[in-house]
């Protein structure tokens, strides 16, 4: 098993703990099997130890995918409409709250939420507001995990977009 000296360390969930080798990029994972678990013989004291090394870019990316929200770019634009448009300021806000809730990984993962959501191409999507009233266009970098408001308007509005 290899052995490490942390320069600091911190608990994470309860029985892992994460130590920053100092001045490498690479991070280690210390994973304590509780004694509860199976794998251990109970009476004996002993707990399973399993070390993870790898380099700290891949923990973050990680991180920052997996359990990250979206990042929400373009409010001002969506800010202007609600001032413009009142009846739609609370579905608004509303989408808005639910884009940086979300975690998009693919295209799917947006369906799932929105099922009535056009998907012109794998990195777009169109929304509507207030029963198709209004359209919301947005540009999607999934792996960033970025949403950008590229319009929001009227139907009429919409069908002016050059879209693709």
């Amino acid at each position: 098993m290899p052995v490490f000296y942390p320069s600091r360390t911190a608990h994470i969930v309860g029985v892992q703990k994460l130590a920053f080798l100092a001045g490498s990029g690479i991070i280690a994972i210390k994973l304590v099997t509780p004694p509860h678990d199976k794998n251990v013989v109970l009476g004996s004291g002993q707990i399973i130890v399993h070390e993870i090394v790898f380099p700290c870019w891949e923990l973050i990316w990680m991180y920052q995918r997996y359990y990250s929200p979206m990042e929400l770019a373009g409010k001002d634009k969506l800010d202007k409409f609600k001032h413009e448009h009142p009846d739609a300021r609370s579905q608004v806000a509303a989408w808005e709250a639910e884009i940086e809730e979300a975690a998009w990984q693919t295209p799917y993962d947006l369906k799932r939420q929105y099922p009535k959501a056009d998907i012109p191409g794998k990195q777009q999507a169109i929304f509507d507001i207030r029963g198709n009233r209004y359209r919301l266009w947005v540009k999607i970098t999934y792996k960033l995990g970025i949403v950008l408001v590229k319009a929001i308007g009227t139907h009429k509005e919409y069908e002016k977009w050059e879209i693709g």
